[in-house]
């Protein structure tokens, strides 16, 4: 225990002096409506104790400025009590980022994890070590912490995040093979198919799209909406022919929950040129077909498109929670910028 609070205060102390601060932003937020006998106070400590958690860990070797933390949350709903100190309950991971000299936030990564079980008691340390299993909640969370920084160093640099995919693997490996860390589980849906995804060189052709979705496409419709635009629409191309070869994987799943309505913003636009708006019509076919109808509904003949050439750097997709965010022109200048896997 000593050594646990000495190393954390050495880093809020370092940190003090060097004016940098952690990689995350993190929000976590802990429901309890599904509790009938613990105690509420225990699910208050317990908020405050991931939100420290996650905020005050340093989880890579760059340095980051305060306004380049990155923007994520957790929601955990308590489903489940299993007596004594044992819960059950689902989490809702999101990440964001903001789209270069825009008030735009772009969603990164989002999930929805219905497998996680774990113990607490109101005031227990959450300790978590690099090499071993600690406990199964800081297990859980610092999987998470490394897969939002993967997302977000694709996002800036081609295959910038494989360092961080590679450390959640190494949590899977010492975790316990079930509980949503198996790779015997048939759906395919839990956090070891994530990352095996996410590693494996299938999925290489996807990784790098990200990039040029994000780095190339988003940050670049500030300075031409057009060779942004484009950017992106060969991105999907690249993403689609992955999606194409392997069917209904995980990574498909993700990236339509968090993309598919900001294509439909972008390329609905009543200057995208009719040409592409079919490419980009045949490519959410493939990909995800009731998007392509709701793209075709907005964006087809007798539709009403936003109009001016609108970009998400300067009109964002409507029913986005996370449009107002304050603009960030230094985003470019950042530890993620070149970091290639």
């Amino acid at each position: 225990m000593k050594k646990y609070f000495t190393t954390a205060l050495l880093l809020v102390l370092g940190n003090t002096f060097s004016g940098i601060a952690q990689e995350l932003n993190c929000k976590v937020v802990v429901l309890t409506q599904a509790v009938r006998t613990a105690d509420p106070a225990i699910f208050k400590t317990l908020e405050a104790d991931l939100n420290n958690f996650m905020n005050s860990m340093q989880w890579t070797n760059d340095a980051f400025k305060t306004e380049e933390r990155i923007d994520c949350s957790i929601t955990i709903n308590i489903t489940e009590e299993k007596g004594g100190s044992k819960f059950g309950a689902e989490a809702t991971v999101q990440s964001s980022r903001p789209v270069y000299n825009a008030a735009y936030s772009t969603a990164v990564f989002e999930h929805k994890d219905s497998d996680w079980t774990f113990d607490y008691a109101q005031y227990q340390p959450i300790n978590f070590d690099k090499n071993a299993y600690t406990s199964e909640l800081a297990a859980l969370c610092a999987y998470y912490a490394y897969v939002i920084l993967g997302f977000d160093y694709d996002s800036f640099a081609p295959k910038g995040g494989t360092p961080h995919f590679e450390r959640a693997f190494d949590i899977i490996n010492y975790s316990k093979n079930d509980g949503g860390w198996s790779r015997t589980d048939n759906n395919k849906r839990n956090r070891y198919f994530l990352i095996e995804n996410l590693l494996n060189t299938r999925f290489g052709n996807f990784r790098q799209a990200y990039y040029m979705y994000h780095r190339q496409g988003l940050d670049r419709m500030y300075s031409d909406v057009q060779e942004g635009r484009q950017n992106i629409a060969d991105a999907l191309a690249m993403i689609e022919n992955t999606f194409v070869e392997n069917r209904n994987s995980m990574l498909q799943g993700v990236f339509n929950n968090i993309k598919n309505d900001e294509i439909i913003d972008i390329f609905s636009d009543k200057s995208v040129a009719a040409n592409l708006k079919t490419k980009i019509s045949n490519t959410l076919a493939n990909i995800d077909p009731p998007t392509a109808q709701k793209f075709f509904t907005k964006a087809g003949v007798g539709a009403a498109p936003r109009g001016g050439g609108a970009s998400p750097a300067t009109n964002p997709p409507a029913g986005n929670s996370r449009n107002n965010t304050a603009p960030r022109p230094n985003v470019p200048a950042n530890p993620r910028e070149g970091r290639g896997g």
